[in-house]
């Protein structure tokens, strides 16, 4: 009986010299790796919001790291301390999106130490889905009333972590499948239009600065009977500039994407697009006025 009590006596005393045994292993575990979106970081983005500590004593002291440094310009480097508002907190938030190239990896180390002075580590990969930045004007497409255009931006690249899940042109008037991405638009008003589109990790960005339709008022029969002198013949297209004065022509695809631009003092211009069939939207500048019409590659 004697032995018994005094071997409790001795396991309290230990416990009472070195706490540390009751306590279990420290453990640090941050969670799975992360996309955040950027157009959160206003609103406070916060790394490893599911950190679980156990065992060890507390209270604890962090230090958060990154693998290696960000070169965002030669020479210049990002530590963690530029990234995060307090490295030396549990959950810290990001100061700024620009922790790598846009949707690349970084790998954030967490090092807790208790109050006993024991250490553990964990880390975690961390990326933003960020969109390309838009041009201040949107993509111009002059149309007559009652004509249509066809836009395809499926096989456009906006930034976003790929693939895009889905799209929403604002508004709807006049879009004939507001919800794809390979849609007619047939408006009878000037309409600016925009695409929502939501990436594969859920973040929401915008196609460029959208496409402003601006429509003729009258019907496309009585616009090319007042615009007849402009047309196309083989690969030419032929307009009235008697003054010789400078003309610009403009070539759209039907995706919107200007792909060939002129200036000519001629009376024609021929583009010379390869392939054969393809075709375009001409927007012709002559004398202050502006005129599109369809170029079909000869």
């Amino acid at each position: 009986m004697k032995t018994k009590i005094y071997l409790i006596a001795a396991f309290f005393i230990l416990l009472s010299v070195f706490p540390h045994l009751c306590r279990g292993q420290l453990q640090v575990k941050i969670g799975n790796d992360t996309t955040f979106c950027a157009c959160n970081i206003e609103q406070g983005v916060e790394l490893a919001p599911y950190l679980s500590i156990t065992g060890g004593a507390a209270p604890y002291q962090y230090c958060w790291s990154i693998f290696e440094p960000y070169e965002y310009l030669p020479g210049r480097l990002s530590y963690a301390s530029m990234m995060l508002n307090d490295t030396t907190l549990a959950n810290p938030v990001f100061l700024t999106q620009y922790i790598n190239e846009p949707q690349k990896w970084t790998r954030f180390i967490l090092t807790v130490v208790d109050n006993l002075g024991n250490k553990a580590k964990d880390s975690i990969n961390v990326r933003f889905s960020e969109y390309m930045a838009s041009i201040p004007e949107p993509t111009t497409f002059f149309i007559n009333k009652g004509d249509s255009i066809f836009l395809d931006v499926s096989k456009e690249n906006f930034g976003g972590i790929l693939p895009y899940t889905s799209y929403l042109w604002m508004p709807g008037e006049g879009v004939n499948d507001p919800d794809s991405p390979m849609t007619w638009f047939r408006p009878n008003k000037e309409t600016l239009y925009k695409c929502m589109i939501t990436d594969s990790a859920g973040c929401i960005g915008y196609i460029a600065s959208g496409f402003l339709f601006i429509v003729n008022s009258e019907t496309s029969i009585n616009s090319n009977a007042k615009s007849a002198a402009i047309y196309q013949s083989n690969g030419n297209v032929f307009f009235d500039n008697p003054d010789k004065k400078n003309v610009r022509l403009s070539f759209y695809d039907l995706s919107g994407k200007l792909v060939h631009e002129g200036i000519t003092t001629s009376d024609r211009y021929n583009p010379i697009f390869t392939g054969t069939g393809a075709v375009f939207l001409c927007v012709i500048n002559v004398d202050n006025k502006q005129e599109t019409i369809k170029y079909v590659a000869p």
